[in-house]
């Protein structure tokens, strides 16, 4: 079986409101692709997602930089991991993981 990396931008309102929203925002995306992709299986979409761990610790200073540590990091048949990045004076939260496929 493989693998494929996603991820996925949490938008801008929802960074505002807190690490609760963002957790609750990545759980709803799994929702939505386990919704999408009919609960099969291997589908290589976050519907194959282990939960979330979000991780606030270190705020990288380019999105680039969090997506390259996100590949690296992130395990198949975990969770999203989710981390935090500046852009134009915001901090903007980024979801990856290596999903079956």
């Amino acid at each position: 079986m493989g693998s494929r990396y996603n991820e996925h931008h949490c938008p801008l309102h929802v960074s505002a409101r807190g690490t609760a929203a963002i957790t609750a925002h990545f759980k709803a995306v799994i929702h939505q692709a386990a919704y999408d992709y009919g609960h099969a299986g291997y589908s290589g979409s976050f519907a194959e997602a282990d939960g979330v761990n979000l991780r606030a610790g270190h705020i990288f200073d380019s999105e680039e930089e969090a997506s390259d540590w996100l590949n690296e990091n992130a395990c198949k048949w975990g969770p999203i991991i989710i981390v935090p990045y500046l852009e134009i004076g915001n901090t903007l939260w980024l979801g990856g993981c290596w999903c079956s496929s």
